[in-house]
């Protein structure tokens, strides 16, 4: 059987033009004899107060509105989430199927292995600056978080695998104190355990 070979496209770390979905809200000021329509945008801090599931696969949920995203397929086997419309940071969430077997079915040191290698290889494409890293957990799965300056641009990454699927989280702050919201925002992320047929 045939490995797939995964490529993070660029689009992964070029952040697209900003979206049009907002949130419609009527207004109570100024006061008038009519209701003004106005929109807002919702903020990443008011987004994560509550989890919504992935669903076009149904393979995890997080502390992001996914109706509200701008998404896209990068590759034919990348999925690709861009919120662009935060105060706080610019958002991507992007995940990839791989041939079954790519990633090791009974060791989560070898799928992090594995992941950390196929996003440091961009890493080093993109000639980012490595400004801190952590190891991190999303239950029994095992990844890594990476500081980066990229384009001059602090860029917080996320990677990991669970089963046959490679998971990449990125975040560009927008303001001095995004980091917590970022950090938040990663954390939420969980997995939902499918059926055993469609394991």
């Amino acid at each position: 059987m045939r490995i797939l070979v995964l490529t993070i496209s660029v689009k992964l770390f070029v952040l697209a033009s900003p979206l049009l979905l907002v949130s419609v809200g009527w207004s109570q000021t100024p006061p008038s004899s009519s209701n003004i329509l106005t929109l807002r945008v919702p903020t990443l801090e008011e987004e994560l107060t509550k989890s919504d599931g992935e669903p076009r696969k149904g393979l995890f949920k997080m502390n992001l509105r996914f109706i509200r995203a701008k998404y896209s397929r990068p590759t034919p086997l990348a999925h690709q989430y861009l919120w662009q419309y935060f105060k706080e940071a610019d958002v991507v969430v992007n995940f990839s199927e791989t041939a079954n077997g790519y990633f090791s079915p009974t060791s989560a040191e070898e799928r992090k292995k594995k992941a950390v290698e196929l996003l440091e290889a961009t890493i080093r494409e993109k000639q980012a600056e490595k400004l801190a890293e952590k190891d991190i957990s999303i239950g029994s799965e095992l990844g890594k978080e990476y500081k980066l300056l990229l384009n001059g641009k602090i860029t917080f990454a996320r990677t990991f695998a669970h089963r046959n699927i490679w998971y990449l989280l990125l975040a560009q702050p927008k303001i001095d104190k995004a980091e917590a919201l970022i950090e938040r925002m990663f954390s939420s992320f969980e997995f939902l355990e499918k059926a055993e047929d469609e394991k």
